[in-house]
Protein backbone atom coordinates (compact mmCIF):
# COMPACT_ATOMS: atom_id res chain seq x y z
CA UNK A 1 0.00 0.00 0.00
CA UNK A 2 1.37 3.53 -1.28
CA UNK A 3 2.61 6.03 1.54
CA UNK A 4 -0.37 8.32 0.04
CA UNK A 5 -2.80 5.99 0.25
CA UNK A 6 -2.37 5.13 3.95
CA UNK A 7 -1.86 9.25 4.87
CA UNK A 8 -5.40 9.17 2.73
CA UNK A 9 -6.94 6.88 4.95
CA UNK A 10 -6.03 8.09 7.87
CA UNK A 11 -6.91 11.37 7.52
CA UNK A 12 -10.73 9.87 6.06
CA UNK A 13 -10.91 8.39 9.39
CA UNK A 14 -9.58 11.36 11.34
CA UNK A 15 -12.65 13.39 9.71
CA UNK A 16 -15.05 10.28 10.50
CA UNK A 17 -14.08 10.18 14.40
CA UNK A 18 -14.62 14.33 14.94
CA UNK A 19 -17.99 13.49 13.33
CA UNK A 20 -18.94 10.93 15.35
CA UNK A 21 -17.71 12.84 18.11
CA UNK A 22 -20.15 16.08 17.13
CA UNK A 23 -22.80 13.97 16.81
CA UNK A 24 -21.86 12.34 20.33
CA UNK A 25 -21.76 15.38 21.75
CA UNK A 26 -25.19 16.60 20.24
CA UNK A 27 -26.78 13.19 21.82
CA UNK A 28 -25.84 13.81 25.37
CA UNK A 29 -26.99 17.62 24.80
CA UNK A 30 -29.82 16.60 23.81
CA UNK A 31 -30.84 14.18 26.94
CA UNK A 32 -29.41 16.78 29.69
CA UNK A 33 -31.81 19.02 27.80
CA UNK A 34 -34.63 16.49 27.93
CA UNK A 35 -33.98 15.33 31.26
CA UNK A 36 -33.71 18.97 32.90
CA UNK A 37 -37.28 19.71 30.97
CA UNK A 38 -38.72 16.35 32.27
CA UNK A 39 -37.39 17.48 36.30
CA UNK A 40 -38.78 20.87 36.16
CA UNK A 41 -42.37 19.25 34.64
CA UNK A 42 -42.08 17.07 37.69
CA UNK A 43 -41.45 19.77 40.04
CA UNK A 44 -44.11 22.30 38.88
CA UNK A 45 -46.47 19.43 38.97
CA UNK A 46 -45.29 18.68 42.74
CA UNK A 47 -46.09 22.52 43.23
CA UNK A 48 -48.97 22.26 41.99
CA UNK A 49 -50.44 19.17 43.68
CA UNK A 50 -49.21 20.26 46.81
CA UNK A 51 -50.74 24.08 46.76
CA UNK A 52 -53.94 21.99 45.87
CA UNK A 53 -54.05 19.92 48.82
CA UNK A 54 -53.37 23.09 51.04
CA UNK A 55 -56.03 25.14 49.33
CA UNK A 56 -58.13 21.82 49.89
CA UNK A 57 -57.50 21.47 53.19
CA UNK A 58 -57.96 25.29 54.34
CA UNK A 59 -61.71 25.25 51.97
CA UNK A 60 -62.61 22.52 54.50
CA UNK A 61 -61.56 24.48 57.13
CA UNK A 62 -58.88 22.47 58.71
CA UNK A 63 -56.92 25.73 61.05
CA UNK A 64 -53.50 24.23 60.51
CA UNK A 65 -53.58 24.53 57.05
CA UNK A 66 -55.40 27.65 57.26
CA UNK A 67 -52.27 28.86 59.85
CA UNK A 68 -49.40 27.35 56.89
CA UNK A 69 -51.00 29.82 54.22
CA UNK A 70 -50.96 32.64 55.92
CA UNK A 71 -47.22 32.18 56.96
CA UNK A 72 -46.89 31.41 53.44
CA UNK A 73 -48.73 33.92 52.26
CA UNK A 74 -46.96 36.78 54.23
CA UNK A 75 -43.74 36.44 52.85
CA UNK A 76 -45.08 37.22 49.56
CA UNK A 77 -43.90 40.74 47.98
CA UNK A 78 -46.09 41.38 45.06
CA UNK A 79 -49.43 42.84 45.68
CA UNK A 80 -50.96 40.34 42.68
CA UNK A 81 -49.59 37.71 44.09
CA UNK A 82 -51.04 38.12 47.56
CA UNK A 83 -54.64 39.06 45.73
CA UNK A 84 -54.41 35.61 44.61
CA UNK A 85 -55.00 33.99 48.14
CA UNK A 86 -57.45 36.76 49.26
CA UNK A 87 -60.25 34.20 49.93
CA UNK A 88 -57.75 31.99 51.55
CA UNK A 89 -55.95 33.77 54.15
CA UNK A 90 -59.10 35.75 55.82
CA UNK A 91 -59.80 34.52 59.28
CA UNK A 92 -61.58 36.20 62.21
CA UNK A 93 -58.55 35.60 64.57
CA UNK A 94 -56.04 36.57 61.84
CA UNK A 95 -56.55 39.72 59.22
CA UNK A 96 -55.74 39.26 55.96
CA UNK A 97 -52.77 41.73 55.07
CA UNK A 98 -54.33 44.85 53.67
CA UNK A 99 -54.22 45.55 50.18
CA UNK A 100 -51.20 47.70 48.75
CA UNK A 101 -51.63 50.87 47.43
CA UNK A 102 -51.05 50.24 44.18
CA UNK A 103 -53.21 47.29 43.87
CA UNK A 104 -56.49 47.26 41.03
CA UNK A 105 -58.48 50.08 42.17
CA UNK A 106 -62.22 50.06 40.36
CA UNK A 107 -62.16 52.31 36.99
CA UNK A 108 -63.45 55.45 37.41
CA UNK A 109 -67.93 55.05 36.99
CA UNK A 110 -67.78 51.58 37.81
CA UNK A 111 -70.26 51.63 40.87
CA UNK A 112 -72.75 53.86 38.40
Amino acid sequence: MPRTDLATTIARLKEKLKAAEARKRAADQRAKRLTTERLRRLDTRRKIVAGALLLGAVERGDPEAARVLRRLTSTLTRADDRALFDGYTENEDTPSPAPAANAAAPPPGAGR
